[in-house]
């Protein structure tokens, strides 16, 4: 008997063996130990990371290189205008820089504008030729994603130039053109920035006309009283009143009573409901 005993063992110890054997290679083609996915994942995280870092870097450096021209870019279109001040006019315009002087607001004072557009901001300053010296009278910053054009009219009625600052806002659900206007007043300065949303201007008038913003907004009629603007009217679209009329109001409140009109009267048909 007991020569038989050592036989039995080597068998299964054998059997044992091999059973772990196979076990292994079920392991190793069925799935990937965790060990082996975190030592292979490892690098790319930390690439990843450093990558980020090296970005935010590079970015950081970009924005104070882009801060340094943005001044930079005012300074040398002082010093340009200041070279060319005794001029009646001149333009000169870069990817980055606007310069424009003249009698641009009026035909009795001289004004610079100068307009930098760069990554950071969209700026215009304007400036007035008081004693032989560049004074600043006016300044709008905007994102550049938002900013769409300036221009210079009459706005108001009173026969001098006016500087409209258009802008388009980044995010929302209608039309949303947004105007800010900034009136030159006897003395070639500018008032504040009074806004508008949609609008069309009348000098004739002296009235400004448009649409406020969102679904089936009122239209609005505004008039100038000298430098201020006085509401006239909000004119509410039928879809918004439960017995399907236009309504007219004094103030922009749904709760207000109001006048009730047969139709959309003609003032307001270049409008429209504009979404």
């Amino acid at each position: 008997m007991l020569k038989f005993i050592p036989l039995f063992i080597l068998f299964l110890l054998a059997a044992c063996n091999t059973g772990n054997i196979n076990t292994t290679k079920r392991n190793n083609s069925d799935s990937i130990p965790s060990s082996v996915v975190q030592e292979e994942e490892l690098p790319n995280t930390k690439e990843q990371h450093i990558n980020t870092k090296e970005q935010q870097e590079e970015e950081r450096q970009q924005q104070i290189l882009d801060s340094i021209n943005f001044e930079q870019s005012l300074r040398l279109g002082l010093r340009i205008a200041n070279k060319k001040k005794d001029k009646n006019k001149f333009t000169l315009q870069s990817d980055s820089l606007t310069i424009r002087y003249g009698y641009l607001f009026t035909p009795n004072e001289k004004h610079l504008i100068i307009r930098r557009t760069f990554p950071i901001a969209v700026q215009t300053d304007i400036y007035k030729l008081q004693n032989n010296e560049f004074v600043n009278v006016c300044s709008k910053e905007m994102h550049p994603m938002a900013f769409i054009d300036d221009t210079i009219q009459d706005v108001n009625g009173d026969k001098l130039g006016d500087y409209l600052f258009h802008w388009y806002p980044m995010s929302g659900c209608c039309e949303k053109n947004v105007y800010d206007v900034f009136l030159l007043n006897g003395n070639g300065d500018f008032t504040n920035e009074i806004e508008f949303i949609n609008p069309i201007f009348s000098a004739k008038e002296k009235v400004v006309r448009g649409r406020r913003y969102g679904h089936e907004a009122p239209l609005y009629k505004f008039k100038w009283n000298g430098f201020k603007i006085d509401t006239i009217e909000f004119v509410y679209f039928p879809s918004n009143m439960k017995n399907g009329k236009y309504i007219k109001r004094k103030h922009e409140n749904v709760n207000e009573k109001g006048e009730v009109l047969k139709k959309l009267p003609e003032e307001y048909r270049k409008i429209g409901y504009g979404y």
